[in-house]
């Protein structure tokens, strides 16, 4: 069988390192809990607690981590699985660096260990450490894992977690009580082994047509004439779009193949909802094919009303009028069949967690650079600590682990503007490239809309949309948003910063991509957007 297990807290034990740290503090540990959970409790009673927590395990999952030792049992199992055959990997939710403090790099310290304690059991190119959890849970499906480890409940339970696999909740020391699929003592594995049904020997499943020509995969969908060209569009960053040239015109989508982002799923899905509740405001899907990754979309003509610098109050209740429409088939079955937007958070901690790819792969760059750039050095200054200013104001809120029911989110079209809106020649907007769209927070929906670098609104026109738009949620959904909209709205900020630095930064060399023109507005546009995130945080300290 193919074994998958999480790393920390499943295969590394971390009992005695809390047991000193609580030491060096003067802090005594209760008995009838863990040295974690103990600690933690003390910690965070505290002033500041939240934020001296997260700088702890910050320090455990760093430098201390190489004083840490494998659960018990755990290598004489591992060693007895392998020469049973069993194909074993780890698969873990770690960032590069902590939130708090200094930037550890969590990376290299657990290959080091594993290495060091694992040795040949669990060869390197077998770890696969991931900046996120939705990363993590589409590894475990990507690896086919029959079996997965792990002792958090919830990644079992998510719904993401591939049907096709088993798994079993790693609790060391509690009794197995009436589940069947939870470990206590890893010495345990073989014989809870024993009662799941060993995979039947299927062949793999047929590959996502990589190789497929563009022509292939797009008359899986419609039927094209031999001579009929395609003619290629700008605009697809992550697919590829192209025209047919024979009336009537229709769009092929081509979505990239094996995409963890699910931009196909969610796309058509969203489409096929859309085309109920608000048929009039985006394209119609004329066919689809999963198999082939591929969509056929009505060709609505026009310019993108970004391009038409005449952003006007009249878009924006556009804008809002299709957010609304959406919001009115909710509770339909199709729309509760829609699946969580990209990037969808549904507390502080998940909004904190998704700014961590970004960052982590700037200031890894920038800590790696031989010769300083002024931008390398601004990334490791100013930027990281507005960072680290943003973490602590997230750790410590109230609400920062508190997470949000499906009944608060609304559906989103996210990627939500004019830079994804046709104009029509009398003024009409139509909607497109909904890749990232599903249920999400609307605190984030309504931060992001405005944030959006090419939605240029009056201040005016602003805060009448905002109004409107809290107006368009529930009472209890307007409780819940203005509660943590400041500290969303924070975050929201950093990943702006991140994706137009993304846009006009070389990441590898960390210089401008473009002219000294083209630096000069670069920096300015850089330092207003920190100066207004370092603002919006100062109420909040």
């Amino acid at each position: 069988m193919r074994i998958g297990i999480d790393f920390d807290n499943t295969i590394v034990c971390y009992d005695s390192l809390f047991v000193e740290i609580a030491g060096r503090l003067g802090i005594e540990l209760d008995p009838s809990s863990t040295p974690k959970k103990s600690l933690q409790n003390k910690i965070r009673s505290a002033n500041d607690g939240e934020w001296e927590w997260s700088k702890i395990q910050g320090e455990v999952y760093g430098p201390l981590l190489a004083h840490a030792h494998p659960y018990p049992n755990l290598i004489p199992t591992l060693q007895a699985l392998k020469e049973a055959g069993h194909r074993l990997c780890i698969i873990s939710h770690k960032t590069r660096f902590p939130n708090a403090g200094p930037p550890y790099p969590f990376h290299e310290y657990a290959l080091e260990w594993i290495e060091r304690e694992l040795g040949s059991l669990i060869p390197l190119n077998s770890v696969h450490l991931n900046e996120t959890r939705d990363h993590k849970l589409h590894k475990i499906r990507e690896e086919r894992c029959d079996i997965f480890i792990d002792d958090l409940e919830d990644i079992l339970a998510d719904s993401q977690f591939p049907a096709e696999s088993t798994g079993i909740l790693f609790c060391p020391g509690s009794p197995l009580a009436s589940q069947s699929k939870k470990l206590s003592n890893w010495q345990d594995l073989p014989r809870l082994l024993e009662s799941i049904p060993s995979p039947e020997n299927s062949p793999n499943p047929s590959p996502r047509p990589n190789s497929a020509s563009h022509l292939e995969r797009i008359s899986s969908c419609i039927n094209l004439a031999e001579s009929e060209p395609l003619l290629p569009l700008a605009g697809g960053v992550n697919s590829q779009v192209f025209r047919t040239s024979v009336p009537p015109f229709r769009v092929a989508k081509l979505y990239p193949t094996g995409d963890s982002n699910q931009r196909y799923v969610r796309e058509t899905s969203f489409l096929q909802y859309a085309q109920i509740v608000a048929p009039d405001s985006c394209p119609q899907l004329l066919s689809s094919n999963a198999d082939a990754q591929c969509s056929i979309l009505q060709y609505i003509p026009g310019e993108l009303a970004s391009l038409t610098n005449r952003s006007n109050e009249s878009d924006a209740l556009q804008c809002l009028s299709f957010l609304t429409q959406l919001q009115s088939g909710r509770d339909s079955e199709r729309a509760r069949a829609l699946p969580p937007a990209a990037e969808a958070c549904d507390s502080l901690q998940e909004h904190l967690a998704s700014l961590s790819p970004r960052r982590n792969a700037w200031l890894s760059q920038a800590l790696q650079t031989k010769s300083p750039t002024p931008w390398s050095q601004w990334i490791c200054g100013p930027l990281e600590d507005a960072f680290q200013s943003l973490a602590k104001t997230a750790i410590s809120h109230p609400r920062f682990k508190a997470r949000s029911s499906r009944d608060a989110f609304i559906i989103s079209p996210s990627d939500f503007g004019l830079h994804n809106a046709i104009r029509l020649e009398n003024g009409t907007l139509k909607f497109i490239d909904f890749e990232y769209a599903g249920w999400d927070d609307p605190a984030k929906t309504l931060s992001d809309f405005f944030l959006q670098p090419r939605n240029n609104f009056p201040e005016q026109t602003k805060a009448a949309w905002r109004e409107a738009f809290l107006q368009m949620l529930g009472p209890s959904q307007r409780t819940d948003v203005l509660q943590r909209l400041p500290v969303v709205e924070a975050c929201c900020k950093m990943r702006w910063i991140y994706i137009i630095l993304k846009s006009r930064l070389d990441p590898t060399t960390l210089l401008p991509k473009n002219d000294d023109a083209q630096d000069a507005s670069l920096e300015k546009e850089i330092a207003t957007r920190l100066d207004d995130l370092i603002q919006s945080l100062g109420p909040l300290n």
